[in-house]
């Protein structure tokens, strides 16, 4: 019987799963029967295949994050900033697939007694998905300050709305289509920044 290597390969292997035959199709047998255990063994890692999902689309959204900071504190426009922050969001659903065909599946993890040992308890997904909503609102607040973007929007409206947009690219999006990541964010850009930007705005200075 093979050992599990650690946590990270658990996650790696439950990724792959997940994306190739469907959260919903994958069982925590073909999660152990994949890494050469015991369904038994994964206990020690894990309650849940809940578990493991928040899990995986956790440490995503905080790589979504650390990118998202960044951008927003690095020099160039608002309108710069914006465009870096969403080009990376959708990129990063091409760089996981077809993990990232699985990030916004429903989920309900129950409280459960397998807890035997485990001390890697699920990120709040709640909280992780607020604090990337906060920083593409601020975002869009830069640009409404500098004259960039549009007053009549409201920030959190807004936000919200370009973040659904993209987020609804892991629903339809399949590596091989006509059009490759970069031609998408092209078009999906377009739409978005065209909608947000001030059509009276001032040539800068």
């Amino acid at each position: 019987m093979t050992k599990v290597r650690d946590f990270d390969q658990v996650l790696e292997v439950a990724a792959r799963l997940f994306g190739e035959r469907g959260y919903e199709a994958t069982r925590l047998d073909d999660v152990a029967n994949e890494l050469g255990v015991l369904k038994g063994s994964l206990y020690y890692y894990t309650s849940s295949k809940a578990e493991l999902l928040l899990h995986i689309n956790g440490r995503r959204l905080q790589k979504l994050i650390g990118n998202a900071r960044s951008i927003l504190d690095s020099d160039g426009s608002a309108v710069e900033r914006m465009e870096g922050i969403l080009r990376a969001h959708v990129r990063s659903i091409d760089e996981y697939y077809p993990e990232s065909s699985q990030w916004f599946v429903p989920i309900i993890v129950k409280p459960s007694r397998n807890r035997r040992g485990r001390s890697n308890p699920p990120p709040d997904s709640g909280q992780l998905h607020r604090e990337y909503a906060a920083i593409v609102k601020q975002a869009v607040e830069d640009g409404q300050a500098s004259g960039e973007f549009r007053t009549d929007l409201d920030p959190k409206v807004a936000s919200l709305g370009l973040l659904g947009a993209c987020n609804w690219l892991t629903r339809w999006y399949e590596k091989g289509l006509r059009y490759d990541i970069d031609d998408i964010a092209d078009i999906l850009l377009k739409l978005l920044l065209d909608g947000l930007k001030a059509t009276d705005r001032k040539a800068s200075t």
